[in-house]
C-alpha cells in the first residue's frame, strides 16, 4: 500500500493541471452535497397577487433548482422553525373533459396549505385548504384560474359546484382564482389546482420521469417532483431558513 501511495503522490507531482481539476471538481461536489438546502428570496414573486411577498423564498433541495420529494418536504414543513408556513407543488397535464368537449390543461398538485401561506383568496368559492389534503383519494376537487374560466366556461357564474372529469376521474370545482395568479413559475400558466392528495389520479406514475415508476409518490423519499416555498417568520434571514433546514435534513 506505502508502494502504491509513493506512486500515486510522483504521479499526481507529474500532472499538477489534472490535479488542479480534480481537487476543484471534488470541493465543488462535496460542497453542494454539504450546502443541502439553498433559500432563494423569490424575486418572481413579487409580481405575484400574493400577500407579504417580501417573506416568501425558494427552497431548493442543493443546487438552484432541485426539488424534493413528499417525505422529505412533510418532514421539513412539520420540523422547522423558521417558516410561517412551508408550501409545495408538483406540475402537471391533465385531460379536462366537460360539455362533450375534451382539452388538454397544465397544472398543479398543491398541498393544502399552499394558497394560505401565499394569502390567495378565490374570487367565486374557495380555495384548497389542509382539510382537502389529508387522506389520499379522498377530495376529488379542484381551483381554476380565471382565464381557465374565462376561456373555457365563458365566465359561467355557477361554475362552483360544476363535475369536470379529469384524467378520467371526476372532479368538483370549488372556486375560481383571482386575476394575475397563474402560478409560481416564470413562464409557466398553471390553470387547475387539485389536492396533493389527488396524486394517484392525477400525477400517475409514468415512465421518461426519474424515480417516479413507483406508483405512490407520496411516500418513496426517493420520488424527487415537488419545488417549495417558505414564509419567513418576522425577523428570520435566508441564511438563518438555510441553516435550520440543513440541521434538519441531517
Amino acid at each position: 500500500m506505502l508502494k502504491d501511495l509513493r506512486y500515486a503522490i510522483r504521479s499526481l507531482i507529474k500532472r499538477p493541471g489534472f490535479v488542479a481539476v480534480a481537487v476543484i471538481t471534488l470541493a465543488l461536489g462535496i460542497g453542494a452535497n454539504t450546502a443541502i438546502f439553498s433559500v432563494v428570496n423569490a424575486t418572481l414573486l413579487r409580481t405575484a397577487p400574493v400577500s407579504d411577498p417580501n417573506h416568501l423564498v425558494f427552497v431548493f433541495n442543493g443546487p438552484s433548482g432541485s426539488v424534493f420529494s413528499y417525505p422529505d418536504y412533510a418532514a421539513l414543513r412539520d420540523q422547522n422553525n423558521v417558516f410561517d408556513g412551508l408550501i409545495a407543488w408538483g406540475g402537471i397535464t391533465a385531460s379536462l373533459n366537460s360539455d362533450n368537449q375534451t382539452d388538454l390543461v397544465t397544472g398543479a398538485i398543491v398541498s393544502g396549505n399552499f394558497f394560505d401561506v401565499l394569502g390567495v383568496r378565490a374570487r367565486l368559492g374557495r380555495v384548497i385548504t389542509t382539510s382537502d389534503d389529508q387522506t389520499p383519494g379522498a377530495h376529488p376537487v379542484a381551483v381554476i384560474s380565471q382565464g381557465l374560466w374565462q376561456t373555457r366556461f365563458g365566465g359561467d357564474p355557477n361554475i362552483i359546484g360544476r363535475q369536470l372529469v379529469l384524467n378520467g376521474n371526476n372532479f368538483t370545482v370549488i372556486g375560481v382564482l383571482p386575476a394575475g395568479f397563474d402560478g409560481l413559475q416564470l413562464g409557466i400558466t398553471r390553470d387547475l389546482y387539485v389536492p396533493m392528495m389527488m396524486q394517484a389520479s392525477m400525477r400517475p406514475p409514468r415512465a421518461g420521469y426519474s424515480g417516479e415508476m413507483n406508483p405512490d409518490l407520496l411516500l418513496v423519499r426517493g420520488n424527487r417532483w415537488l419545488y417549495c416555498v417558505g414564509k419567513l417568520k418576522p425577523g428570520v434571514s435566508a441564511a438563518q431558513a438555510q441553516s435550520s433546514l440543513t440541521l434538519i435534513a441531517k
